[in-house]
């Protein structure tokens, strides 16, 4: 029996590159993803898991022809276009990202994560209600999916529909009780809409789980300064009432 000492010395590449890779090594994990793409040129997973690598050292064009490269040996590889369509995403071309994510979405309609970015792409490009529908989508595959409900509700502020978003941040929470971003998202529109009261109660509970969260406190004093001020007036009127 002979032995495929190729295959034998990829398998030992990849676990080196994995590890690599898992343990913030990246420059380290790309050369270990080099050499098995050497060997095996045609290693679709070698290059998106290189690609990865770039991608998190913010290397956005580099990754975009790893990710190219991957989707030419494998054009059903949704992982490819969808690594691609985050990097198109992080260098603000979001017209690209959005057909990147939509080869993904083609590939595979169940696929939550192509959803939502999509859906992030179109609210930067000023398509609320477009990117509340993929919201939705993504919602509907993961009713937990506490980000997909919270940015929801960005794109609902948008829009001035403030009792539909505060409705998506309450899911948020429901989702994820220690959301700190749900919390917060609901307190600053609970503040924008002057119901103070409620919004230093959701500002209190983004403390409760981050006692050190600087902004919380300043815009809890902040309300709690207007509500005195407030009260202050109304004293002033009041007794201006009296003397006459």
């Amino acid at each position: 029996m002979k032995i495929d000492t190729n295959k034998n010395e990829i398998e030992i590449l990849l676990k080196r590159a994995l590890k690599a890779q898992t343990t913030g090594s990246l420059d380290l994990a790309i050369q270990y993803y080099s050499k098995i793409i050497t060997i095996s040129p045609y290693n679709a997973g070698a290059y998106n898991n290189k690609g990865s690598c770039l991608l998190a050292l913010k290397k956005y064009d580099e990754a975009i022809e790893i990710y190219n490269n991957a989707i030419l040996i494998q054009p059903t590889y949704k992982y490819g276009h969808y690594n691609k369509g985050l990097c198109l995403a992080y260098l603000c071309k979001f017209d690209l990202a959005i057909e990147s994510f939509n080869e993904a979405i083609n590939i595979d309609s169940e696929y939550a994560l192509a959803y939502y970015n999509k859906a992030y792409c179109l609210d930067r490009l000023s398509f609320y209600d477009e990117a509340i529908s993929c919201y939705d989508k993504a919602i509907d595959i993961d009713a937990n999916y506490t980000s997909a409900h919270i940015n929801r509700g960005y794109s609902l502020v948008n829009l001035k529909r403030y009792d539909e978003a505060l409705e998506s941040y309450d899911n948020a929470i429901s989702s994820s009780t220690k959301s700190v971003n749900a919390k917060n998202s609901k307190a600053d529109l609970l503040s924008k809409l002057g119901r103070d009261e409620e919004a230093i109660n959701y500002y209190k509970q983004v403390l409760m789980l981050e006692p050190n969260n600087t902004e919380a406190n300043k815009k809890i004093s902040v309300l709690i300064s207007k509500d005195e001020s407030n009260d202050s007036d109304y004293q002033m009127i009041s007794a201006a009432s009296k003397l006459k």
